[in-house]
C-alpha cells in the first residue's frame, strides 16, 4: 500500500467518532428508621439523625467517582399522607400528600425497619443509623438487621448520642460509652482511611467536629459488663481503626459477607449540614423535607472521603474466604503485625470534643 493509501486511511481512522465509558455504578443506599427513635422523646415524630446524607453524597462533585449513582432501590416518587403527617412535624415546610418526590426529598431516602422485609433489606449496599438520643431495636429487629450484614450489607451505625445505647437490646454488637483516655491515633493503612480515600489526622479532626459544641460531654464506646457476658464476645469482634487507649472512635466487625461499621462525633451530622441559599447561614441539622445545599468547608472534605470510603468497604472482601464465615477466614480484619500505627495528638487544640471510641476496640 502507497503511503498516500495509508495516510487516508489513517484519517478515516481518525476522524470516527469515540465512545467514551459511560457505565454508572448504583450505590443501594437509605437511611434507617427505628420505630423508637422519636424526635423530642416517644411522643414525637419517627426521624434519622441525618436524613438528607445520600442527597448530599450523591450530589458532590468534589470527591465522588464520576460513576458512582446513588439511589434507594425501594424510594417512593409520591409523599404518602402517612409521611407528609410526620414530616410536617419535623420540617412545618413539607409539601402536601400526594405531591411528587425526587432524590432531594429526605423522605425518598428513608428505610423503615418495622415496615420492610428482610428481602428488601437484602436491596441494600448500605443502611445509615445516626443516633441523636438512646434508643434500643427489638430483638427480632437485631436479629433482622445481622442476617442483613451477613448477607453481605454494610450497616454504618454513627453515634451522635451521650447517652449509654441499651446493651442487650441496642445494635447487632453491643457497645456502650465510658469518656475518653488519650493519647489518640490512627491505623491509616486499614482500607476506611485509605481506599479509595486516603485520610490524614487533619481530615479526622475536622470531620467530627464540624457538629459537636465545646460543652458536649462525648465519651468513647468500650466493652460491656461482664454482668453481659456474650454481648462482651461479640464486642470483641470490633477492630479499632482509631481511636484512644479505652475505646476507638472508628471501628468495624465482621459478620458473613458483610460489616457493622461504627463511628462517633457525627461525621453523618457533619455532611447533613445545609447552607440557607438566601442568607447564607449554616443549618446544622438541616432536618428539611427539601435539603439545603451541603457546607463544603474542611469538614465535609474529611467527612465525604470518610463517608465513601465506608460505602467502598465490601467491596474489598468479594474474593474466597473474603467474608468472615468463609473457610479460615477471621471474625474481624487483623492488622499485620509490622504496619506502623501512628499515634499523635489531633491538630487544632480538639481537646474539648473528643469524640467517643467503639466497643471491644481499644488502642
Amino acid at each position: 500500500m502507497s503511503s498516500t493509501a495509508i495516510l487516508a486511511v489513517s484519517l478515516v481512522a481518525f476522524g470516527q467518532p469515540v465512545s467514551y465509558d459511560r457505565r454508572t455504578t448504583p450505590i443501594r443506599a437509605g437511611t434507617l428508621l427505628i420505630d423508637n427513635h422519636r424526635l423530642g422523646g416517644l411522643g414525637g415524630p419517627v426521624y434519622h439523625g441525618s436524613p438528607n446524607l445520600f442527597w448530599i453524597l450523591d450530589n458532590d462533585a468534589s470527591t465522588k467517582p464520576a460513576g458512582w449513582s446513588f439511589v434507594n432501590p425501594l424510594g417512593r416518587t409520591t409523599l404518602s399522607a402517612s409521611d407528609a403527617a410526620r414530616w410536617s412535624l419535623i420540617d412545618p415546610a413539607t409539601p402536601a400528600a400526594g405531591t411528587q418526590m425526587a432524590k432531594n426529598n429526605a423522605p425518598y431516602w428513608e428505610v423503615p425497619l418495622s415496615s420492610v422485609s428482610d428481602e428488601a433489606l437484602s436491596q441494600f449496599d448500605i443502611l445509615v443509623m445516626s443516633p441523636r438520643q438512646g434508643y434500643a431495636v427489638s430483638g427480632r429487629e437485631r436479629e433482622r438487621l445481622r442476617n442483613y450484614i451477613d448477607q453481605g450489607g454494610t450497616l454504618w451505625i454513627d453515634n451522635f448520642d451521650t447517652s449509654q445505647p441499651d446493651p442487650v437490646s441496642g445494635y447487632p454488637y453491643g457497645f456502650e460509652l465510658n469518656p475518653s483516655v488519650g493519647p489518640f491515633g490512627a491505623d491509616f493503612n486499614h482500607p476506611l482511611l485509605s481506599s479509595p480515600n486516603r485520610l490524614n489526622n487533619t481530615d479526622l479532626a475536622a470531620m467530627t467536629s464540624s457538629t459537636l459544641l465545646a460543652s458536649t460531654p462525648v465519651a468513647p464506646i468500650a466493652l460491656q459488663d461482664l454482668l453481659y457476658a456474650g454481648h462482651v464476645a461479640n464486642s470483641a469482634r470490633f477492630l479499632a481503626v482509631a481511636g484512644f487507649n479505652n475505646g476507638s472512635t472508628i471501628s468495624v466487625a465482621r459478620l458473613g459477607q458483610g460489616a457493622m461499621v461504627v463511628t462517633t462525633g457525627s461525621i453523618t451530622a457533619t455532611l447533613n449540614r445545609g447552607r440557607n441559599p438566601a442568607t447564607g447561614a449554616v443549618d446544622f441539622n438541616n432536618w428539611r423535607y427539601n435539603s439545603f445545599g451541603a457546607v463544603q468547608d474542611a469538614g465535609y472534605r474529611g467527612a465525604i472521603k470518610f463517608a465513601l470510603n465506608v460505602v467502598a468497604l465490601n467491596s474489598d472482601f468479594n474474593g474466597s474466604r473474603g467474608g468472615s464465615r468463609n473457610t479460615g477466614a477471621s471474625a474481624v480484619n487483623i492488622s499485620a503485625p509490622l504496619l506502623r500505627k501512628f499515634t499523635e495528638p489531633f491538630p487544632g487544640g480538639f481537646t474539648n470534643a473528643n469524640p467517643p471510641s467503639i466497643a471491644g476496640a481499644t488502642w
